[in-house]
């Protein structure tokens, strides 16, 4: 072989050495820009299933559509956290119409999101007293709204109301509970009963009750507009 033509396959050799490398360094950026992709996808996913949902900093009922979740935030004391998911794995799986979305802890405290498909499952399930559904089913369930009201407007309470007048807001929606805690609907608040409730925002309620009564509970009306 002369010089000429080792000179020549020498090239030769060099540009298919880079157009190599070049096929390389493309398969790999494509690889990086398809692992972006899938785990932007993940992230996505995860976000609308609730597993980047802020932690509630305290025990909340949250009704969507017909759906009760509940996040319990309690603190575990001398309980073994392992066997407290162990009890609520165990009691949730008996169930019917009832989800364990999360249980988790930070610190010293507990978070338990369970997902109910119904007011009547929740009720029945935790055995704390409750209703769902418009205004004129709630009077056809023989519950008689008689509690003093106030009209709830821009997520600050109003006026006075005369439960009359609620009640006259037949197609309203309206949650009613006997239950201590933080409950958002999913709606606007239109009338909240008096007893021992405030209004966070327009479309959330704390219902507690005095200091050394926390164990007492009253029948709330938390009345809203979808």
């Amino acid at each position: 072989m002369n010089d000429k033509t080792k000179k020549k396959f020498s090239r030769e050799r060099r540009l298919r050495q880079q157009k190599a490398a070049r096929q390389r360094q493309l398969m790999r950026l494509r690889m990086a820009a398809s692992l972006v992709v899938l785990a932007v996808a993940v992230i996505a996913v995860i976000a609308i299933r609730g597993g980047f949902e802020k932690k509630a900093e305290t025990s909340t009922m949250t009704i969507k559509g017909t759906q009760v979740l509940y996040e319990e935030v309690a603190p575990i004391g001398e309980l073994d956290f392992s066997e407290l998911k162990d009890f609520v794995r165990s009691e949730v799986s008996q169930a019917t119409g009832v989800r364990l979305a999360r249980i988790s802890k930070k610190k010293d405290t507990a978070y338990v999101r369970t997902v109910y498909d119904d007011m009547a499952t929740y009720s029945k399930f935790t055995g704390y007293e409750g209703f769902l559904g418009t205004v004129s089913e709630a009077d056809r369930a023989g519950y008689d709204f008689d509690t003093a009201f106030y009209a709830v407007e821009n997520g600050t309470k109003g006026d006075s109301v005369k439960s009359k007048n609620v009640k006259k807001e037949s197609d309203l929606n309206v949650l009613i509970i006997r239950e201590n805690g933080r409950f958002c609907v999913d709606g606007d608040l239109v009338y909240v009963s008096e007893e021992n409730s405030s209004v966070v925002d327009g479309s959330t309620v704390d219902i507690t009750q005095n200091e050394g009564e926390e164990d007492t509970t009253v029948l709330s009306y938390i009345v809203y507009k979808k």
